[in-house]
Formats: C-alpha cells, structure tokens, sequence
C-alpha cells in the first residue's frame, strides 16, 4: 500500500474520531464517561483527544468521576495536565500536584508509577524531595533509631512524610481546615503507595530514584523543570511571558502588507496534522465577522490550519492575562477576546475577510483590532493631561457615572468597554467596531465639556457639599443662579431655585421645560464661553437634549413645595 493511501486512511480515520469528540462535547458532561466506555476502542478515541480539549472535558465532568478516562489518557495528555495545573508561576504547587499526583495514581497505578520512575525521573525526584524524608539503615543500625513514623519497603530505605507548612491552597485562597486534612491524608496515602508501586516494578529503580532524591540541587533542579515545561506549551501557543505579551503591540492597517505571509496547507501537501482543539472553534460561533470569514472558508484543510492557529492564539492569551482556564467558561472569555479584536481588525482593513485571515498571521489581525483601542486610550491620556477637570483638582467621579466608567475603562493598563451591566458586567473586552465608535463618541462629549467648562473660566471652590459636585450640577447651577442674577456661582439657594424651577414648566400634562427656556440656556452657554449658537448646536445639541430629558424624567412630577436638597442631585441647593 502506498504512503499516499496510507495517509488517507490515517485521515480518514482522524475524521471519524473528530466527529466522536464532536458529539461528545455537545452533550452533558455526565454522560461523557459512559459514552466514552461504550465504544470499541475506548482508549483510541480518549488518545484522540487534543490535550487542551481532554484537560477541560476532565475538568467539567468532575475530577474523580473523570478516573476511567484519566485510566485511557496517552502520557502527553498526562504531561499537559501536570503542566497546566501544578505550577504557581514559575514554582511547583505542592497542593496542586499531590492532588493530580494522587489522581494519576488511583486512575492507573502500574503505568503512572511506570511513567514517573522513568520519562518524569526529574519531576517525581523533585516532588519526592519536597515531600519526604529519606535515610538509609546501615547494617548495624537499629531500626528503632528512625522512630515509628518512619516506613519500609525493603529495610534498608526508610522514608516518611514531612509536615509542610500551611497558608493558601492552589486557587490563592485561605486554607480551612477541611482542606489541610484533607491534604494531609493524600499525602499520608500517595507516597507510600507510589514508592511501593515503584519498587514492584523496578527494585533497583526504586533504590537509585531515593538515592537521587536526597542529593538533587532543588532551585536547580526546579528551574530546568520549569523550563522544560514552557517548551512543551510554547508548542500549544503558551509562549513565555514576556513573549506572550507581544500580542498586544499595536500594529497599524496600513503595515500588515508588508508582515510575511504564513504558510498554508493544502489537501494536495498530502501532510497529516495534530488533531485541532474543538472547544475552542465551538466557542466562536458565526455571529462575528471573523467566525462569518472562517465558516465560509470551504477548504478542509486549510479551515482546520486556521481553527489551530486560533486555538493557540487564545492559549497566547491565557499567558499574557495571567488567566487560569479550567472549564470551557473561563475560555469562552479569552475567545470572545481574540475573536473581538480579530473582528475589528478585520473591519479596519476594509478587505477580502476569508483572504485576509488566510493570508497574515491571525495574531497580526489581532495586533491590528487591539491597536484601534489602544489608539483610543492614548486619546484619552493626551487628553487628560492637558484638561480643564484635572488642572482644577477634580477627580473623575465629576463625570458622573455613565463619563467616569467611560474613562475608567480607557484609563487602565489594557482599555475595557464600559458596558454598565448591560451584559451583567460592568466591564468588558471591545468585542466590535461599533463598541469603539460608540465609547470614543462618549470621549468626544467628555472632551467638549471639559473645553466649555475651560471657555467658561470656573473656579471651583472645593468645600464639600451635598450633593457631589458633577459636571451636571455644576453646569446647570450655574445657569440656575444666573436665571437669578448670579454670576457663575455653584451653589443657590432653596428659596431661589423653586423660583427658577416654577419657571422651567409648561402647562402640558405632563410637564414639560419650555422651549424659550431651552434657548435662554443656549444663549447662556454662548455668552459664558464666546462660542456662537451654530457652533453650540453641532458641538453640544445631542448632550444638552439628553440633559433635559434628564430633568424631566426626575422632576416633571415633582411638586415645587416638596424640593428638598437632600434629594436634589442635578442642582447644587442649599436651604
């Protein structure tokens, strides 16, 4: 047979096993081991599994309950597991691998033991060290000598469990005492089961891997682990650190011509690929213009290069976020994010989307959609540093809540669109063009404020009174006090306001401010900062419109004897 038939039927086969994995991650997490256990070749289809796709399914289906399929589990797919979970930065999380430890232990204990004395020598000598006191029972010794808490499986290596300090568990949280018990006990279980599974296998692997044990350099010894541990993923797309976070360079529309083409495969190239993650590509949906451009993409091949390329974007992600994903919502985030930025970069570029997603490196397009909000941060810190509010010596709560969440979110280290809990957030990742446009239209307003405030030479008095002072109530108390014959104050009497605000008033049902009221305001602004009325229109109509509207919606109904400034926050009232 030749090497091309073989080939196809390799492929062949690879798509009968991907279909499986489909299905299996369309239904309840509960079922998954039961269908699994029901194929023919249980094993095959687990092996099938990419490591990024098993270590979540084996999450979501529950630890001890996902036993029968960590049994099946190839020991790259145990790797991955060990790599993901049991590093708290750059050092081992004692927990956290005796918990996964004692996992693989009671899932397989003959090839786990096997799989540690063997290809994990380094890593199990390492976890031995940490974990266990060794000594070595010379010919005249007594036994008594080590005490009974001490133990044997040959009489001549004796060992025992250390105590090892409490404080936080994997997750960063306060350890109960539930948790340290519990902690206890595996540990109490694990390393004697492990070292005797170990010495039935192997006896004289056994004696060298207690030897090596206590005479490993461990700072050493952890760091080239650890290093160790980032080739593997940087093969998945979780690149160090510092390298990870090249993601987020900005890259302009304009250069992405001129960034190298990545090469593409072809059914004809006859080359046979890793299987590609699902989970990832059922997250994405088509209701984005990058999961429109790649489900219209009609080439196998090609479709899957790209659903693995995306794949490890995400895991680029997972890194430079410093996220921990353990369950398919915790990544949901991270594809909303790449895919919100890949989306906006390809708007920007206006062209082919399935030719420009085939073409440049996804992370690239990314790069394009991320500098746009970037763009739009750097707006906002040049703005900041030269504006009216902060030479003042206003804070940002003067915006009010809508300005000051629109600000906060431009203003951090990577920018959020404010979404005020429209989505059950209050914050979130730009996920469109639009959302751009619609935050820089609020930064626009901001700004324009901010210079009529300026225009209007205010010298904000900073004693504190109720109600806290915001560009609304600044704003409309001083025209309050004007239509009163004050000239730029920013408190006014009680007395006076149900004169100013018996005023506002039509005789419609409900009330509404009168239109000769809404021009004297205009005419206000324009002699109080030497705009003319046209400009005033263009620059501010939208905001002062949406500022009487506010007036009504909280005062029409109100009685002009019940006002009381505790309850005033558009006006700053005093009794």
């Amino acid at each position: 047979m030749s090497e091309n038939k073989v080939n196809a039927l390799i492929r062949r086969r690879s798509l009968d096993l991907q279909e499986k994995r489909q299905s299996l991650l369309g239904i309840p997490a509960e079922q998954v081991v039961e269908k699994i256990m029901a194929v023919e070749r249980p094993a095959e289809l687990v092996h099938s599994f990419p490591e990024e796709d098993l270590y979540l399914l084996v999450n979501e289906i529950g630890l001890q309950d996902a036993l029968p399929i960590l049994s099946l589990a190839s020991v790259k797919q145990w790797d991955y597991i060990l790599d993901m979970d049991i590093w708290d930065g750059d050092t081992v999380d004692p927990l956290a691998a005796t918990k996964w430890f004692s996992l693989l232990m009671a899932a397989d204990p003959d090839r786990f033991s096997r799989w540690c004395a063997d290809e994990k020598q380094t890593l199990t000598e390492f976890f031995l060290y940490r974990n266990i006191d060794v000594g070595v029972r010379e010919d005249d010794q007594d036994v008594t000598d080590f005490g009974p808490e001490f133990a044997t499986i040959d009489d001549v290596f004796y060992f025992r469990v250390k105590e090892l300090p409490t404080g936080t568990d994997s997750d960063g949280e306060p350890e109960t005492n539930e948790t340290i018990d519990d902690f206890k006990q595996q540990r109490m279980r694990l390393f004697p089961a492990l070292l005797h599974q170990i010495a039935t296998n192997d006896y004289l692997l056994y004696r060298n891997l207690l030897m090596e044990t206590v005479t490993i350099i461990p700072a050493e010894t952890e760091e080239e682990l650890y290093r160790l541990r980032n080739v593997r993923l940087a093969e998945k797309g979780f690149l160090p650190q510092d390298e990870a976070v090249g993601v987020y360079q900005p890259l302009e529309p304009r250069d992405l011509p001129h960034r190298p083409a990545k090469y593409t495969e072809t059914a004809s190239t006859g080359a046979l690929r890793p299987p590609v993650p699902l989970t990832t590509g059922n997250l994405l949906g088509t209701d984005t213009l990058f999961g429109s451009a790649l489900a219209a993409i009609d080439q196998v091949e090609l479709k899957m290069q790209l659903q693995a390329e995306f794949a490890g974007l995400c895991n680029n992600l997972v890194i430079a976020d410093h996220k921990k994903v353990s369950n398919r919502q915790d990544l949901g985030e991270i594809v909303k994010k790449a895919c919100g930025f890949i989306s906006i970069g390809l708007e920007n570029l206006s062209e082919d989307h399935r030719q420009l997603i085939s073409t440049y490196p996804l992370s690239d397009v990314f790069r394009v959609g991320y500098g746009q909000a970037l763009a739009l941060k750097w707006k906002t810190e040049a703005w900041q540093k030269e504006s009216w509010y902060l030479r003042t010596g206003l804070r940002l709560s003067f915006w009010g809540e809508t300005f000051m969440g629109v600000l906060g979110g431009l203003l951090i280290q990577k920018p959020l669109f404010f979404d005020n809990y429209a989505t059950g957030i209050i914050y979130r990742e730009f996920q469109t063009a639009e959302d751009l446009r619609t935050i820089e239209s609020l930064l626009d307003r901001i700004m324009s404020l901010d210079k009529l405030f300026d225009l209007q030479e205010i010298e904000e008095s900073q004693e504190q009174t109720h109600p806290p002072l915001t560009y609304k109530n600044l704003l409309l108390t001083m025209w309050a006090a004007h239509c009163r014959g004050s000239s730029k104050a920013i408190h006014i009497p009680l007395k006076e306001f149900k004169t100013f605000f018996t005023a506002l008033w039509d005789s419609q049902d409900p009330p509404a401010i009168k239109t000769e009221v809404k021009t004297s305001f205009a005419e206000w602004i324009a002699a109080t900062s030497g705009l003319d009325l046209d400009e005033i229109s263009s620059q501010y109509g939208t905001i002062f419109t949406e500022l009487f509207k506010e007036i009504e919606r909280e005062y029409a109904q109100v009685v002009v004897d019940d006002l009381d400034p505790r309850f005033i926050h558009m006006f700053r009232v005093v009794a």
